[in-house]
């Protein structure tokens, strides 16, 4: 396993190098600066390509040194993998919302369909009733929307990276299957080289071809677990990525009530609020992926210690408030 962590880790490196280099010299995958943007300067995107590599790589070391994998993580695999194919076209061609949306719900519902549904509400009681006819749409619902949400959130440097690092970590710790360890270990070692260089100042993004396969792989891993254990393992996750989903929740919401059009780019999400363009995003970074290794620290123990589910989301929610709070502070300053 240790080998297979340092081949990922390499991997990434070297590809999302050869990524930086290759789209400056072809002025290939440049991110222009818009109304959304955080950079005040065109940088490359498409550095989950090195992501994605790592943990190909990884993966194959895996296979060598005779870890086997169940058919629901090599579906889950192959969905991560038509994801970043989607991710790519979208970043080099552009892909309308409507085709993209259908294909992540299709990739979702199939993996549902292989991994089996969601017998119950991921929270504790008294609130984890039966999900009885959504036991199927719920997770798929939860697939594309974590799938869109992390995609969102990728706006600063090392933010969603970072954020995804810290979930991995989640999983390392609660340890709900085998398939999930492994997995979690290569996409952690693949994303701390393609953080290398993505931490502030950044030489390069995720790009769609890097954010939408993590957040599938993010969501799908609690699907992972055994039946009786899956929500929990959901509810793991979501602690763990609770400023991830709680922002784009009340971004959208605000945005809808006022009959704002929600496909439009903008710079209304709490992380935003915090840096104008240009600003340096290295302190803002390194404070919201702190709270997101908070946060996955707090879901890693209400996963061994479920008494402590309803303290562990009255902290979560804490933190989203707290931010939110100075969020709506900066923009008044």
């Amino acid at each position: 396993m240790i080998l297979a962590f340092a081949a990922a880790l390499l991997a990434s490196l070297g590809v999302t190098l050869l990524v930086i280099r290759e789209a400056v010299r072809r002025r290939l995958l440049i991110d222009a600066p818009n109304e959304r943007s955080s950079h005040a300067i065109p940088k490359p995107r498409g550095g989950g390509l090195g992501v994605v590599s790592g943990l190909g790589v990884g993966l194959v070391i895996a296979v060598f040194a005779a870890h086997t994998f169940e058919p629901a993580a090599l579906v889950l695999l192959t969905c991560g993998l038509v994801c970043a194919l989607i991710g790519l076209w979208d970043d080099v061609r552009g892909l309308a919302v409507g085709p993209r949306l259908a294909a992540e719900v299709a990739l979702a519902a199939g993996l549902v369909f292989v991994t089996g549904p969601l017998i119950r509400m991921p929270l504790p009681p008294p609130l984890n009733f039966p999900l009885g006819v959504f036991d199927f749409v719920f997770p798929v619902i939860w697939l594309v929307g974590v799938t869109n949400f992390f995609n969102f959130m990728d706006g600063i440097d090392g933010l969603a990276a970072g954020q995804a690092a810290a979930v991995c970590l989640a999983v390392l710790a609660s340890g709900w299957s085998s398939d999930s360890f492994v997995l979690a270990a290569l996409l952690l070692a693949s994303l701390l080289g393609f953080l290398r260089f993505n931490w502030w100042p950044s030489r390069i993004f995720l790009g769609d071809v890097g954010s939408l396969p993590v957040g599938f792989l993010l969501a799908g891993l609690p699907l992972l677990a055994p039946a009786a254990d899956r929500p929990r393992a959901v509810l793991v996750t979501a602690i763990s990525l609770t400023l991830f989903l709680l922002d784009p929740i009340q971004t959208l919401w605000r945005r809808f009530r006022r009959g704002a059009p929600l496909g439009q780019s903008h710079r209304e999400h709490v992380y935003q609020q915090f840096l104008r363009p240009g600003d340096p995003h290295g302190a803002v970074a390194f404070a919201l992926v702190g709270a997101g290794l908070v946060l996955s620290t707090v879901g890693s123990l209400v996963y061994q210690r479920p008494d402590l589910a309803w303290p562990g989301i009255l902290v979560a929610a804490l933190a989203f408030s707290v931010e939110y709070y100075l969020g709506r502070v900066r923009v008044r300053s």
